[in-house]
């Protein structure tokens, strides 16, 4: 190559610059794109108690059916935190405590905010009268910049306690994608359930909303939970019963 002349760009050239235009091009989005609180996105969305039935086992709901009910709350409460808008920025300080309530069902929510570096930590409690409380505590990850779309780790520990003495645990593996052009966030990924009448269930979340799952009882499948987000999941029960003693 003659000395003055610049050599002709390639095409790996090319993409490095269009990846790095696109970079960029996401993070001025991600600055001026509004921000949610994390704290107040959940505590709004932990009222959304319409899938826990009033009635419980002492009106003949099966155990499997209530862990549908309990199944449909937590995605709905997933989906409904992530909501419109980036996570970041606007985060309540350490020891503040937020509260929400319900007009029509009474619901209280409590999210009390315990650490905002690194991962955020909110713990949170929900008072439904004549239905019952939840409880857990949420893990609000760093942004992942490297994944595309942009992701963030959301894990819950949930508990649900109903009346007539039905409690199920819960943990959830979900992630949640923020589209920066569209200023929300979508979460994905797998939750596992278990209650106090020998039922577990593992449920996916996929990011446009559609939920799959089963629920087993000792080693056998008693009901598939399927359905999709906004809206109740359905139980399908099993052709194949448990076999008794």
């Amino acid at each position: 190559m003659k000395p003055g002349i610049l050599a002709k760009p390639s095409p790996a050239m090319w993409a490095a610059v269009g990846v790095s235009a696109a970079l960029g091009s996401l993070a001025a989005r991600a600055m001026s794109v509004r921000r949610i609180c994390p704290a107040k996105s959940l505590a709004d969305a932990l009222l959304i108690t319409e899938s826990l039935p009033a009635n419980t086992l002492a009106a003949g709901q099966l155990p499997e059916q209530l862990m549908t009910s309990c199944a449909s709350y937590l995605v709905q409460v997933s989906v409904a935190a992530a909501g419109q808008g980036l996570s970041g920025s606007s985060d309540d300080a350490p020891g503040f405590s937020r509260t929400a309530r319900h007009s029509y069902s009474g619901a209280v929510s409590t999210v009390l905010t315990e650490a905002v570096r690194d991962d955020q930590i909110l713990t949170y409690a929900v008072n439904i009268p004549g239905v019952g409380e939840v409880r857990g505590t949420r893990r609000v990850g760093t942004l992942n910049l490297g994944h595309v779309p942009p992701v963030r780790k959301m894990p819950d520990t949930m508990q649900i306690t109903l009346q007539d003495n039905y409690t199920v645990q819960m943990e959830t593996d979900f992630v949640a994608a923020e589209n920066m052009l569209l200023a929300h966030c979508r979460p994905s990924g797998a939750a596992v359930l278990r209650d106090n009448h020998g039922n577990a269930a593992r449920i996916f979340l996929s990011t446009d909303g559609h939920v799959t799952g089963a629920i087993t009882r000792d080693s056998h499948i008693v009901g598939r939970i399927e359905g999709t987000v906004p809206g109740q999941l359905s139980l399908r029960p099993s052709l194949i019963s448990p076999e008794k003693p």
